[in-house]
């Protein structure tokens, strides 16, 4: 929630934060991923979505998604690259639909 609150301000962390959550290091164009590039700790999933995510160890997942306010958080024990492709699918679905 301090993220996603910090994208309000514009304060010396809000725009280091604006930075980091785009690309700056291209990713390479592997089959099976859906991420165009690297910011500072962080993947952005395309140049389109305004989401950013968070990686983690065996599957974990954290999204953001700034100009709707949500949120995704996936708790994880092993990596599942299926479900985590569908996962990000839905998200950036959810995250992009109108709000009403």
């Amino acid at each position: 929630m301090w993220v996603l609150d910090s994208f309000k301000s514009e304060d010396c962390y809000s725009n280091y934060l604006k930075k980091a959550t785009t690309i700056q290091i291209k990713a390479s164009q592997k089959k099976g991923s859906n991420f165009r590039g690297y910011g500072y700790q962080w993947w952005v999933f395309n140049q389109n979505s305004s989401s950013f995510w968070g990686l983690g160890y065996a599957g974990q997942m954290l999204a953001i998604h700034p100009p709707s306010g949500k949120i995704l958080i996936k708790f994880s024990y092993r990596k599942d690259p299926q479900s985590s492709s569908q996962i990000r699918t839905i998200f950036n679905q959810w995250s992009e639909e109108k709000q009403q």
